[in-house]
C-alpha cells in the first residue's frame, strides 16, 4: 500500500469515535496489508499477560474485531475504502474461529480501566458515541458467535 489509507483526512491523533478515526488505526491498516492476515489478527487479539490494555493494544483489538466483522458479517458504516478493498481481496479467508477472541478483546477494551476507555471517558462530547459503536460491534460479534453454535 503506497499511501496512507487515511491520508484524505490529513489529521493526526483521534478525530472521531469510529474504529478507524485514529492515526494508529490507519497505521494498523497499512500493517495488515504488509502481513499474513491470520497471524496478524491472532497477534492483535493476544492480550495474554496484559492486565490493563494500553492504547496500542486496544486499537489493535478494535481494528481486528471490526475487520473480522466485515469479513464474516459484512462491513459496518465507517469502514475505510482500503479495508473494503482488502475485504474484497480476502473474502475467502475463514476467520470465524477468531470471533470469540475478538469478543473477549472488545470486553477488555470496554473495561473502564483500559487506556482507550479512559481516553474516551475523558472526552465527554464523543464518549457516548464511541461507547455505543463499540458495544454495537461487540453485540454483533457475540451474535455471530452464537449463530456458529
Amino acid at each position: 500500500m503506497s499511501a496512507s489509507p487515511c491520508l484524505k483526512w490529513n489529521r493526526m491523533g483521534t478525530w472521531g469515535p469510529g474504529t478507524f478515526d485514529d492515526d494508529i488505526a490507519c497505521d494498523w491498516i497499512e500493517d495488515l496489508y504488509d502481513s499474513d492476515p491470520i497471524a496478524f489478527f491472532i497477534a492483535c487479539l493476544n492480550l495474554d499477560g496484559i492486565e490493563i490494555p494500553e492504547q496500542l493494544a486496544c486499537v489493535g483489538v478494535a481494528c481486528t474485531a471490526e475487520t473480522l466483522h466485515a469479513l464474516v458479517c459484512g462491513p459496518r458504516d465507517g469502514l475505510p475504502e482500503a479495508l473494503h478493498q482488502w475485504r474484497e481481496d480476502h473474502r475467502e479467508l475463514d476467520v470465524r474461529f477468531m470471533l470469540p477472541s475478538a469478543c473477549d478483546g472488545l470486553r477488555r477494551v470496554l473495561d473502564p480501566r483500559s487506556a482507550m476507555h479512559v481516553m474516551w471517558a475523558d472526552n465527554q462530547p464523543m464518549y457516548g458515541e464511541w461507547l455505543e459503536k463499540t458495544e454495537d460491534l461487540l453485540s454483533r460479534l457475540d451474535a455471530a458467535v452464537a449463530a456458529m453454535r
